[in-house]
């Protein structure tokens, strides 16, 4: 008797934690690219940034929720970019640079109980920038390390496949420049495509 008391308490634990679902655990690999920035004109010329490769963390909790219509998140995503190649007319620019992410922000699901989920995000933190250590001309360059105000936007679909979920997302990661030896140029934008699994509890 205790052992089946137990068991079926131990059921009904498991009911109430899958009804009462609050957290999201994601990870998802994707690309970010930047828009070229200066002019043909320009004492740079034309500045671009090569595509890389993303990589995605995130954590979200659901702190009000209207059920069946809209879950209301805070979600901590924490995104690592490898190295961007640099390409312009500047020889003294550094080569490419890294970035990491991390941008607090507050997340609106709709229907976050359907097969099709959609959302939009909103926040701010900061970025860590690392220049390379070389640069366009092949000679050394300081590698500077600067953390810059980070602000995001990001929106994404959430679908349920059996009782896996996956996700498709975009996010305009918007910074301050990195310094890549040349105070003139200004990359601002980094926006990322991605897509990866959802792990609710």
């Amino acid at each position: 008797m205790r052992k089946a008391s137990t068991v079926l308490g131990l059921v009904i634990c498991i009911c109430i934690g899958a009804a009462a679902q609050k957290n999201q655990l994601s990870g998802d690999v994707g690309v970010k690219f930047a828009p070229s920035v200066g002019t043909a004109s320009g004492p740079n010329g034309v500045t671009k940034a090569s595509s890389s490769l993303a990589f995605e963390v995130n954590y979200a909790r659901t702190i009000h929720r209207i059920p069946e219509v809209v879950a209301v998140q805070v979600e901590v995503p924490f995104v690592f970019v490898t190295q961007a190649d640099i390409k312009n007319i500047n020889l003294n620019t550094a080569s490419g640079y890294k970035a990491m992410f991390l941008t607090p922000s507050l997340k609106f699901q709709v229907l976050p109980d359907a097969r099709l989920s959609p959302w939009v995000s909103f926040g701010a933190g900061f970025a860590r920038l690392t220049a390379s250590k070389t640069t366009l001309a092949g000679t050394p360059s300081p590698g500077i390390i600067t953390e810059k105000p980070a602000y995001q936007g990001g929106a994404g679909l959430d679908f349920k496949v059996h009782k896996i979920t996956f996700r498709m997302e975009g996010r305009e990661l918007y910074t301050g420049t990195p310094n890549l030896n040349v105070s003139s140029i200004k990359l601002h934008h980094n926006i990322m495509i991605a897509g990866g699994v959802v792990l609710n509890f």
